[in-house]
């Protein structure tokens, strides 16, 4: 519903992350709707990190942090790449973050080419039609980048 919580969390605590060592939101979404069956390109493993578009406002802080998660996850977890697409990606909680020109990306399956309407939020969204996989490997990713992070390892 436009993002409610997101705006809410975002108005409540924007200047703590001004305040404070904020590196900026890791949004996950859609990290198990991963097929072949409806993918375009009939492949698994379609992951993308959507930040704002390149030349807009914010895309080089986006990016930086989008390069520091995908260069630590690649080391973690090389069965899974999320591709770094800048294209303003509006679907998700990180809008509320830029609206706020707060750092923030999108981590998630491929919306473009294996998005499945019927069962995203809907009454058809179960456990079991996701591809536990593709959302295993994604949090190895995805938690072993942030972890890095925070223990200060990198490359």
């Amino acid at each position: 519903l436009g993002f409610l919580g997101s705006r809410a969390f975002v108005n409540k605590y924007k200047n703590e992350f001004t305040d404070k060592n904020f590196l900026g939101l890791i949004n996950l979404d859609r990290l198990g709707y991963d097929s072949k069956f409806l993918d375009k390109e009939k492949k698994y493993g379609n992951m993308k990190m959507y930040l704002r578009r390149k030349g807009s406002d914010g895309h080089i802080h986006d990016k930086r942090l989008a390069q520091k998660i995908s260069d630590l996850g690649d080391n973690i977890s090389p069965s899974i790449h999320f591709e770094i697409v800048g294209n303003q990606f509006k679907n998700s909680d990180n809008v509320s973050f830029w609206n706020e020109d707060l750092v923030a990306l999108t981590m998630t399956g491929d919306w473009e080419n294996d998005f499945d309407p019927k069962r995203y939020h809907t009454s058809d969204d179960f456990v079991e039609t996701l591809n536990i996989n593709t959302f295993y490997r994604a949090f190895q990713f995805i938690g072993g980048a942030v972890m890095s992070m925070a223990f200060g390892i990198s490359r």
